[in-house]
């Protein structure tokens, strides 16, 4: 006798798709890394022109899509915009898509472009995941990389997160 295997149908499962991440590129950095490849600009300056862009793609983007469980803020370096920036973001994601309230929001820093009150500032904007860009721990090969901050600057913010 052949048995085919019985496959379990649930209609709940099967009309709720898995849930998404989203992703949200910041594409501003203080200075161009020469090992990194992602799309970047030094001109902090179109801050402003951009958000706005980013707000009306957000809005066309609004509708029937999925639950989103995480919404990561990369780059670039998403530290150098406000904590207000920041907020903005978050607060549009959570209007404009369906988004978990226990959702994972995680924003990258740069260690050269953080303090304790922008950690403050991220918890109160929903942040409650923070990547840190540490490429080493040596100076010397820090500044190799092109990095903006120091082993000494990286383990501050070490402290600051504890």
């Amino acid at each position: 006798m052949n048995l085919m295997p019985l496959k379990k149908k649930s209609i709940h499962k099967e009309s709720m798709p898995d849930p998404a991440g989203l992703y949200i590129h910041i594409p501003f950095c203080t200075r161009k890394c020469p090992y990194c490849d992602f799309y970047s600009s030094t001109g902090v300056k179109l801050i402003p022109e951009f958000l706005n862009a980013l707000f009306s793609e957000m809005h066309l983007r609004s509708g029937s899509l999925p639950e989103y469980d995480t919404i990561y803020l990369g780059g670039g370096t998403p530290s150098l915009l406000s904590i207000h920036n920041i907020s903005q973001i978050v607060e549009n994601a959570y209007r404009l898509f369906n988004v978990a309230s226990d959702a994972e929001i995680t924003v990258e820093v740069n260690p050269g472009t953080i303090n304790l009150d922008k950690f403050k500032g991220y918890k109160s904007a929903g942040i409650n995941r923070i990547n840190i860009g540490v490429q080493s721990f040596e100076d010397e090969k820090l500044k190799f990389l092109g990095r903006i901050h120091s082993s000494i600057l990286t383990g501050g913010v070490q402290m600051l997160l504890k």
